[in-house]
């Protein structure tokens, strides 16, 4: 084992760290798996299409403002972390101070929005006033950018799967008890508080003498790198939730519910280039900065990977995922089956998204990052725009794959991105 680490260029000690909070990682995510599959299909049979496409829409529209109530900082906190472990508590205290009142403006533009676009829609307007606030408990998630600097995320993980755990614990009661759907969406918020209260006893637990200091100039600073992340996330929810949206205003909530299953079912693996790629950047970091060769063979290793990861998961799901759908959920959910054979093959756009986003960052080129996830937006907006009303879910499923792939591939036509995101291109080389 230690001589084919040591042929790939991997460090022992270095290796054997990303690779545990790396399986920590995992181990929470199979875990929402698992659980998370085993009460959804208990709680979409409970439900008529209409209602879960109704709760699908709000969650959809919630996660646009996300983007705002988090300010783009994570990666920012996480690469100041690194960078300037001593600034500790001027960065969690500044960045947390920032996220609460971003969370609190978004709840009420949430609310303002969603009243104008589904007027007289009680169910709709509840579900995302429910929904909303999870972002004032999770402007706390700062506490996990610490762990996610120091490889430690194995801290990070018992907090959010103990609230997740008991927020499942809950959901199954609320279903044997045949509870309104609105009740979930505030067990959804609910989860956000309980591992919020479990990250910060932890973060307590390693770091006895924290403060919380908020410093303006240092909050001045970090908006001026995140701002290009707030729109690209903004962009991100265009192509990922946008077709929703769309889907319920034009053809309405059946056709919501149909495609947001196969949604549900095409995300399902993305934890995996996720979690990695949260493993490997604090280390990515650190090798630009003191190896640059040994930086561009990890970086074409690991994209290597990612590639034919994702390629192996749309066959598999391309070819199998009609029939388990069927199975498991019932005729009334065939056409999710067929969406899905569409959407999967986004994974593969996404797993390399994911990965040249945080060459990006670490290059400090969040602008590029920003425009090309835009003209990623702007595909999935226009040809959902088109296609939709003729082909419907399909037409949804096609603009957001179109959607991805030119979000990713599109940072190469920018001179200042081609350098940090050729990698895109020469990955399975090892010589260039």
């Amino acid at each position: 084992m230690e001589t084919l680490l040591e042929k790939f260029g991997f460090n022992k000690d270095s290796f054997k760290k990303v690779f545990s909070n790396f399986s920590w990682l995992m181990f929470e995510q199979i875990l929402r798996i698992v659980v998370g599959f085993i009460i959804s299909v208990f709680f979409i049979r409970k439900f008529s299409v209409e209602t879960y496409g109704a709760f699908n829409y709000s969650l959809a529209f919630i996660t646009f403002f996300t983007a705002i109530a988090g300010l783009g900082l994570d990666q920012i906190v996480i690469r100041d972390l690194v960078a300037k472990p001593e600034d500790r508590d001027k960065i969690i205290g500044t960045s947390l101070v920032m996220k609460l009142v971003a969370s609190l403006m978004s709840i009420v533009l949430a609310l303002m929005i969603v009243s104008f676009l589904r007027p007289g829609n009680g169910l709709i307007f509840n579900l995302v006033l429910a929904f909303s606030f999870s972002f004032i408990f999770q402007s706390f998630y700062v506490f996990d950018f610490w762990f996610q600097s120091k490889v430690l995320s194995r801290y990070s993980v018992v907090a959010r799967s103990i609230g997740f755990l008991v927020a499942n614990g809950l959901k199954i009661i609320l279903l044997i008890k045949s509870a309104p759907i609105i009740y979930f969406a505030y067990i959804f918020s609910f989860e956000s508080l309980l591992s919020l209260l479990g990250l910060w006893f932890f973060y307590k637990y390693k770091n006895n003498d924290t403060k919380m200091l908020f410093n303006l100039i240092l909050g001045k600073q970090m908006l001026k790198s995140s701002w290009p992340l707030i729109l690209s996330g903004l962009a991100i929810y265009f192509y990922m939730r946008l077709n929703q949206i769309l889907l319920g205003n034009i053809l309405g909530d059946k056709e919501v519910g149909i495609y947001s299953l196969a949604v549900m079912f095409s995300e399902f693996w993305y934890f995996v280039p996720i979690s990695m790629c949260n493993s490997v950047f604090p280390s990515l970091i650190k090798y630009k900065n003191t190896d640059n060769s040994l930086y561009k063979l990890r970086t074409k290793q690991f994209f290597r990977f990612l590639f034919f990861l994702s390629v192996g998961v749309a066959i598999l799901v391309t070819i199998f995922g009609k029939y388990f759908i069927v199975l498991v959920y019932g005729l009334k959910y065939v056409e999710s089956s067929q969406v899905l054979s569409i959407l999967i093959w986004s994974g593969v756009a996404v797993s390399m998204g994911v990965a040249s986003g945080q060459l990006l960052i670490i290059d400090k080129l969040t602008k590029i990052s920003l425009l090309r996830t835009l003209l990623g937006a702007l595909t999935n907006v226009l040809l959902g725009i088109i296609l939709i009303p003729k082909w419907g879910v399909y037409g949804a499923a096609w603009s957001a794959l179109f959607g991805y792939l030119v979000s990713v591939y599109s940072g190469l036509v920018f001179k200042k991105g081609r350098e940090s995101n050729m990698v895109l291109l020469n990955f399975w080389k090892n010589n260039e």
